[in-house]
């Protein structure tokens, strides 16, 4: 009775490929469900090293549990067939209505939604005693295993979620904002931010946004658009307007690595 879970990143941000027995799994995610061939469903309780110094969660550490929740999703309908391709997340729209306090248990539910071409469209609803707290979109990339470039999504695959061809709703059109970009803190990826893929971990990445913020954000837009690897600086930039804060990742060679908007 052993779960394999891909990523550890949720729990404690060490990023590997580990066993635990299956109670010890369940001591953070008390049920582990699926819903359906396109539906999973995850229960993560709030611990104190989750949380802020007003014992609320770092809204970043949700991004963490709701990548965790599509990777067991995954896993779970595709077990048995054979995958010769990655997911890469190309970006998040998340809306949140009430932040996480301490010790709250938490629903985390994935519907993989749609499929175009090399695009798959998965959804999130984070529920507090069946109350949605939070939720919203994001939009992967199937990139192939050899030489990471975009394929197609294989009708296998498709057809273990029961997808149907879909453009959902996230919009693929969402662009940097206008406006005059400012430098707001400067950084450096640590051995710490790394994830399985051997670059910036999608979350840490949130973190460092978070680090410029002064407000409880109620939504977060976020497109990658580069990698950042172990040692790379990167600044982040941006400018407010009346709903929030407009920001790009930068890398030291000029390039940028990604760009969104938090919104207040």
């Amino acid at each position: 009775n052993f779960i394999e879970l891909r990523s550890l990143s949720t729990l404690l941000g060490i990023c590997a490929t580990v066993k635990f027995p299956r109670a010890c799994v369940k001591t953070f995610f008390s049920d582990i469900i699926s819903l359906g061939d396109n539906m999973y469903s995850m229960d993560l309780c709030v611990y104190n090293f989750f949380t802020d110094s007003d014992h609320r969660i770092k809204p970043y550490i949700l991004f963490d549990a709701m990548t965790e929740c599509a990777y067991l999703h995954e896993d779970y309908s595709l077990k048995g067939v054979p995958v010769d391709f990655m997911w890469v997340l190309y970006g998040w729209d998340i809306d949140f209505y009430e932040i996480p306090k301490l010790w709250d248990k938490l629903t985390i539910e994935t519907i993989a939604s749609g499929y175009e071409k090399y695009f798959g469209y998965r959804n999130f609803h984070i529920r507090r005693e069946g109350k949605e707290i939070a939720g919203g979109r994001s939009l992967w990339l199937a990139v192939s295993k050899e030489n990471r470039s975009l394929i197609k999504i294989p009708e296998d695959v498709y057809m273990s979620y029961g997808l149907e061809p879909s453009d959902d709703n996230f919009d693929r059109s969402i662009k940097p904002a206008n406006g005059e970009y400012t430098d707001h803190r400067h950084f450096e990826v640590l051995k710490r931010d790394i994830d399985m893929n051997d670059h910036l971990n999608n979350a840490k990445t949130i973190s460092y946004v978070y680090e410029c913020i002064d407000f409880k954000p109620k939504r977060f837009q976020i497109i990658y658009k580069k990698q950042l690897y172990l040692g790379e600086k990167f600044k982040i930039t941006g400018f407010y307007d009346d709903e929030g804060l407009n920001y790009k990742v930068i890398g030291e060679d000029g390039t940028m690595k990604c760009y969104g908007k938090v919104f207040k």
